[in-house]
């Protein structure tokens, strides 16, 4: 995760309803891996990406900015059904 310009910001889009992506992690231990997150919103150069984080005792959710290069686009697909 990439320490983020607070004046880049300023200017960032917020998406109208959270986007889809796979986005590109490192995690304090040195794992990288790429997991299912949620675009919030963009700059041209970060992404704001809620994804899930381990905890000691569960998974949560965090938000964070990361690289544009380290996100792509996912589909949901409607019409999966349990």
């Amino acid at each position: 995760m990439a320490p983020v310009d607070l004046a880049v910001l300023e200017g960032a889009t917020k998406a109208p309803e959270p986007l889809p992506v796979f986005v590109v992690l490192d995690y304090e231990n040195g794992e990288t891996r790429e997991v299912m997150g949620f675009a919030y919103g963009w700059t041209r150069a970060h992404v704001l990406v809620e994804v899930p984080w381990p905890m000691e005792y569960y998974e949560g959710r965090k938000e964070v900015w990361v690289e544009a290069s380290r996100v792509r686009r996912r589909k949901i697909d409607r019409d999966w059904r349990w």
